[in-house]
């Protein structure tokens, strides 16, 4: 039997017209009946700017960092990932 119970959080705060900032937390433990609990988290911050006046070009940057812990197998591994992008949009 699986049982999991997960819950996760976000915030964004626009500094002014054409800039935000973001913060995102996850959390889920899992259960495989007869096994200890397992835990994943992850947790994010990141930027945005829009480039023009019509917000239609915008430079994201962002990190990210999970931990994903497998119930069955009882291990765990950690990612740690950094973005950079431009986005055009017509």
């Amino acid at each position: 039997k699986y049982t999991a119970d997960s819950y996760r959080g976000e915030a964004d705060y626009y500094v002014k017209t054409g800039t935000a900032i973001m913060a995102r937390f996850d959390r889920m433990t899992a259960n495989v009946t007869g096994q200890p609990n397992m835990h994943t988290r992850a947790f994010g911050i990141g930027a945005e700017r829009a480039l023009t006046d019509r917000g239609n070009i915008v430079l994201r940057a962002n990190y990210s960092q999970e931990h994903d812990g497998d119930p069955v197998a009882l291990v765990g591994t950690t990612d740690k990932l950094f973005r950079a992008d431009i986005r055009y949009m017509w």
